[in-house]
């Protein structure tokens, strides 16, 4: 079931309406581990589990700790898809089992009164652009990089970096009131 498919009670004001009953079923759970391509646990990963039947509305979400680790209880029985949200880490998300999508990934089954374990998974590091700035052989601070996700600024030897996903694509310019950059632009494909 879903709020999807669930059924519409209409009311009126000052009415009652009765004989509204559910009966809830055993509940069941996902436990599983989060690491980086070296097997380092990875904390702070918000897992999203949906439920197969709507890809619109996660059932839960709950955050990886210290370990890596995570334990979402008191899930109904029934099909789920596990979203791994990496928003914030250095890390590329991912749905269950490398998946890209939610079409792709693999179902998890949760059964009454049973822990589903080792819904884990492994996640890749994102992709760094980096580099110096600089006039003359002089580096210059406080550079924006227009385009790069986070708009980088420059310390005070030139450097900057960012973190992209593989296949990010943008022009990146850099900004700084006063000087004119040669190339004006750089473009990532």
């Amino acid at each position: 079931p879903t709020f999807g498919t669930a059924d519409t009670l209409s009311t009126v004001a000052g009415e009652t309406i009765s004989n509204i009953n559910a009966q809830l079923g055993e509940p069941g759970a996902i436990n599983g581990n989060v690491s980086d391509g070296l097997g380092t646990p990875v904390s702070g990963v918000i897992v999203y589990i949906y439920s197969t039947l709507d890809e619109i509305y996660y059932r839960t979400n709950l955050k990886t700790g210290l370990l890596g680790n995570y334990h979402s209880a008191n899930l109904s029985p029934g099909d789920y898809k596990v979203y791994f949200d990496t928003t914030g880490l250095d890390y590329q998300p991912e749905w269950y089992h490398n998946a890209a999508s939610f079409a792709a990934a693999t179902v998890v089954t949760v059964t009454a009164g049973t822990v589903t374990e080792d819904i884990d998974a492994q996640l890749l590091a994102k992709l760094t652009i980096s580099g110096t700035v600089s006039s003359g052989g002089v580096p210059l601070e406080g550079v924006i990089l227009t385009g790069l996700p986070g708009e980088p600024v420059t310390d005070a030897f030139g450097n900057y970096s960012s973190a992209v996903d593989p296949g990010w694509s943008g022009t990146v310019a850099p900004a700084l009131a006063g000087f004119t950059f040669t190339p004006e632009n750089r473009v990532y494909a």
